[in-house]
């Protein structure tokens, strides 16, 4: 039809106007467009980023800066649990060990302090021997009683077992007496029996003298115990004690005739 007919002028201006329409920004304002925008306002800006501005998504000169807002702003101060620093593009390491999180820090026992070594505990003292039965007695025995001091620094298990044999041969009773000095039934006791007051109670009876201050150490190696003396005690073959003894007196004044009875009955007469 004659409207569809188009003369090479209207062609040429048609394709001018489809050229404008393709640029960037705003559509300049002509006959038949309107500009809907009101006056002073801005040009709208372009979406290509600024130059300069921050990686992913900040915008604008500050986006780099310290105090730049939004979750993903780059800076040492960005808020959020994805905020971009150095190695951001890096996969996170390992969670530090602690109370909150990832493996509990390692820690010694609850409460334990430093290892102190232990103090080495004193060694006790060994306990007595266990009692060996006593010497036998010699049937029959007879002749005055008699003193034999022990020999000195000589363990008294050993000076105790050759007097035992000694005795044994010369067919008399052994018996190991020990006494001190300030004893005053002890020395009452001696001087009885070296007069001879003893020999018709006691015959053929052999003391053998130990002192309680000076001999104390060696005899309880022996197994020797007492609380009091004068100390009677019927030692073992191996010179050890038996534990059948007798100590003490019941008081000061009884003396000699106290201990005699019970010496005799000690050794089983």
């Amino acid at each position: 039809t004659p409207a569809l007919l188009m003369t090479p002028a209207l062609l040429v201006a048609a394709s001018l106007a489809l050229l404008t329409c393709g640029c960037k920004g705003p559509r300049p304002a002509g006959p038949g467009v309107k500009d809907e925008r009101p006056q002073g306002a801005a040009p709208t800006p372009s979406a290509e980023p600024t130059p300069g501005a921050a990686r992913h998504g900040a915008a604008g000169p500050t986006a780099a800066g310290s105090t730049a807002a939004g979750p993903n702003a780059a800076g040492p101060t960005a808020a959020g649990p994805n905020a971009a620093g150095p190695g951001a593009d890096k996969k996170p390491g390992p969670r530090a060990a602690g109370p909150q999180g990832g493996q509990p820090a390692e820690r010694g026992p609850q409460g334990a302090a430093a290892a102190q070594p232990n103090p080495q505990p004193e060694k006790a003292a060994p306990p007595p021997p266990a009692p060996s039965p006593p010497a036998p007695t010699q049937k029959g025995a007879t002749g005055p009683v008699e003193l034999v001091d022990a020999t000195p620094e000589i363990p008294a298990d050993i000076v105790v077992h050759n007097a035992v044999g000694k005795a044994a041969e010369d067919h008399k009773d052994l018996l190991v007496y020990v006494g001190a000095t300030w004893c005053a039934p002890c020395e009452r006791f001696k001087e009885a029996a070296k007069k001879g007051e003893l020999d018709a109670a006691l015959p053929g009876v052999r003391f053998l003298m130990f002192d309680a201050d000076a001999d104390a150490k060696r005899l309880r190696a022996a197994g020797y115990r007492w609380t009091y003396v004068p100390l009677f005690v019927r030692p073992a073959v191996n010179g050890h004690s038996s534990g059948q003894q007798i100590a003490g007196v019941p008081n000061k004044a009884a003396g000699v005739a106290n201990l005699a009875p019970r010496i005799k009955a000690l050794l089983g007469r």
